[in-house]
């Protein structure tokens, strides 16, 4: 009875799979078969893991130049830091900037009515001091134009915030307020 049984089910799966051995015996089909399955193991496995792998190496290869590209902007920053700080001067008391900016006004021929250090209205940049100089002055077109290029060229950081012109005859007069850039080290005193 067992026999009966399991040649029953011999029988079935015979009948179940029967395309699969006549495919074994055509050679056409047993080559698809074989091609196919070479394809899915490849697949399975050597294409998905290298894959895998690979995914994981572009993510890190845009993670890197996510860094690279950091790395460049803080280079950038330093480098444009140390071009900044060889413009800031070791002292900033009140002498140092009235003496250059006088000697600046000097050769360029324009005449000084008023000069104010305005250390009162510093500003801390981090370890450095923005300080306010107010110059009013009186000159030919010229000269005020000459002024303005000289505080704009200055080897030290000297910017103009504002700047109001009047004129009176063929007399310019230019209101100037001027921005200065000191490091916090050093000693502010207002001796003008």
């Amino acid at each position: 009875m067992f026999e009966v049984a399991a040649q029953r089910q011999i029988d079935q799966l015979k009948e179940r799979y029967a395309w699969v051995f006549d495919a074994l015996q055509d050679r056409s089909r047993l080559r698809l078969i074989a091609i196919g399955a070479a394809v899915f193991l490849g697949m399975a496995v050597v294409y998905n893991p290298m894959n895998e792998a690979i995914s994981r190496l572009r993510k890190r290869v845009a993670y890197e130049q996510q860094r690279l590209e950091l790395v460049r902007d803080v280079e950038g920053l330093r480098s444009s830091r140390e071009a900044l700080l060889k413009t800031v001067p070791d002292s900033a008391h009140a002498n140092f900037w009235t003496e250059y900016v006088l000697g600046g006004l000097g050769d360029v021929g324009v005449q000084l009515r008023h000069f104010e250090t305005n250390f009162n209205a510093q500003q801390s940049i981090g370890s450095y001091r923005a300080l306010e100089l107010n110059i009013e002055v009186s000159g030919e077109y010229r000269q005020v134009y000459e002024l303005i290029s000289w505080i704009e060229s200055s080897p030290w950081y000297m910017r103009i915030m504002d700047v109001r012109f009047r004129r009176e005859r063929s007399t310019l007069f230019a209101t100037l307020k001027v921005g200065v850039l000191a490091s916090e080290g050093a000693t502010v005193s207002d001796e003008s």
